[in-house]
């Protein structure tokens, strides 16, 4: 054979290789695996991709599925599921490729996501042992999301899902699963969680790039992120070198703006879920002020790109933790929680209180329980028309009344009541703004306030600290949120992270 006859059969035969591999392409998204659970829904995408302009058909359920891929290989269809069930089978084929999923239930599926008391285990959280030994439960599923912060959004992921076993739950989320076991017990159908959680991210790090450069009061943060990130940096900052400018980048990590929803929140959209329970905000407290459109912000980011409608979004109020102050004082804390509760405005929001069951020494408290059952209450009531109560008592009015003040509250149910010999936690101040330490009585449906030391009061807070006592619940035990009458400046009114200083 000739050298030119050799080379002519060589790209012949790599030609017909390439071909057969192209011709062999098909791809399903790497959140649907075996051991799912698919939401019952109408119009339940899947999605993947195959060969340009080839017909992919799914089987599920005794229906057929089919739909042709573009130009770029990329395809989406639809399946309606109207029922709960299980377990099933999926087959997603061409006319060259074959892939099968088995063990699949369709139930209702909830996104965990939020920071480290979102991820903290069930390994760590009160009764560990006890609550492993019976994690036995085969209508819950569940999947964590690898840990990935990228500049860009990824397009899809590698992810596994498991039946809820003694051996699977132990590194899952704590609050995912006793929420998701509380549900469960109580709807009795399949129910699947899928973990989004980093320890230490702030908000922004879960928000997308578009959204954030939306926000008017992010853009200082926003401008000094692109700054960092600019090739003209060694430039404009001579006197720092380029190892410690990798360092600087390195502490950005998974604080850094959108890196988190890049790597771990986008490429699992649009896969149908029932809504999202969401524990963060402690990274975000000293900037707590910035909270109030910031994590708006990010509901509606989401909400935005799944395109199902307000899909119900719960979340944590951060539990006590950090200082407990001797005497009425300003708290970042304090106004993180109340950026939180201003996020009830959204639509189809529910917040779950954990004011009473922090620890003055951990910002990881172990009663996992107490959030994920309180949790289960707002879904129960709010999304599942369950006939149970999930508010603790929230302010409503004030009245002066000469020296005192008489406070007034929304879900105090059957009455409101102490946990102790005396009402605690509560503040009174007048126009110096000076708040002191005030006696508190309940009087039917209202509590009043007052003080010796103050005349003429004008303003009340409760709870208004890091770690708080107050001690105010209702018929259902279930605290009362902290919450301020005045509207007093706050300490972190205008602050920005300055995360991104380049100074050393």
């Amino acid at each position: 054979m000739g050298l030119k006859s050799f080379f002519t059969l060589f790209f012949i035969s790599l030609s017909w290789v390439s071909c057969s591999d192209c011709f062999a392409k098909l791809k399903v998204a790497g959140i649907f695996q075996t051991e799912m659970v698919l939401q019952k829904a109408s119009k339940v995408p899947v999605w993947g991709e195959s060969d340009p302009d080839q017909i992919v058909k799914i089987d599920f359920i005794n229906k057929t599925y089919k739909t042709k891929a573009d130009k770029c290989g990329k395809w989406k269809l639809k399946m309606d599921l109207h029922n709960y069930g299980g377990p099933y089978k999926m087959k997603v084929y061409t006319d060259s490729n074959t892939i099968s999923f088995e063990d699949i239930m369709v139930g209702e599926v909830w996104l965990c996501g939020g920071q480290s008391n979102m991820q903290w285990p069930v390994s760590k959280s009160n009764n560990a042992k006890e609550e492993i030994r019976d994690a036995s439960h085969p209508n819950i599923r569940i999947c964590s999301i690898d840990k990935k912060f990228l500049d860009y959004p990824a397009n899809d992921l590698s992810t596994k899902w498991n039946r809820c076993t003694a051996e699977t739950i132990e590194n899952f989320s704590a609050v995912g699963y006793f929420f998701g076991r509380d549900l469960q017990k109580d709807i009795n159908v399949p129910v699947g969680l899928i973990m989004c959680a980093w320890g230490g991210s702030t908000i922004e790090a879960w928000t997308s790039r578009q959204t954030l450069n939306s926000l008017p009061e992010f853009k200082k943060t926003m401008a000094a992120y692109s700054e960092i990130n600019s090739t003209e940096i060694m430039k404009k900052n001579k006197s720092i070198s380029s190892s410690a400018l990798r360092r600087k980048l390195e502490i950005l990590g998974h604080k850094k703006p959108f890196g988190a929803f890049n790597g771990m929140i986008n490429p699992i959209i649009p896969y149908s879920i029932k809504g999202v329970i969401w524990y963060q905000g402690e990274a975000n407290a000293s900037r707590a002020y910035q909270y109030r459109s910031l994590f708006p912000a990010l509901i509606k980011d989401w909400r935005n790109r799944w395109e199902q409608g307000d899909f119900p979004f719960l979340f944590v109020q951060l539990a006590g933790f950090k200082e407990q102050s001797a005497e009425p004082n300003d708290s970042e804390w304090a106004e993180l929680r109340e950026a939180q509760t201003m996020a009830l405005k959204l639509p189809n929001t529910g917040m779950a209180l954990a004011i009473d069951i922090g620890e003055l020494q951990s910002i990881h408290p172990k009663n996992k329980q107490e959030v994920g059952r309180r949790l289960a209450l707002i879904a129960l009531e709010k999304v599942y028309g369950k006939d149970v109560k999930s508010s603790g008592p929230m302010f409503s009015k004030m009245e002066i009344d000469k020296n005192n003040i008489n406070l007034y509250f929304d879900f105090a149910y059957k009455g409101l009541k102490s946990k102790g010999i005396k009402l605690r936690g509560f503040a009174i101040a007048n126009k110096d703004k000076k708040f002191k330490w005030a006696e508190a009585e309940i009087k039917g449906k209202k509590v009043v306030v007052h003080s010796d030391e103050i005349k003429n009061p004008i303003a009340v807070r409760y709870d208004w600290d890091g770690y708080p006592t107050g001690n105010l619940y209702n018929s259902e035990d279930l605290p009362a949120c902290p919450f301020r009458t005045d509207d007093f400046q706050l300490t972190t009114f205008d602050r920005y992270t300055n995360i991104f200083s380049l100074k050393e």
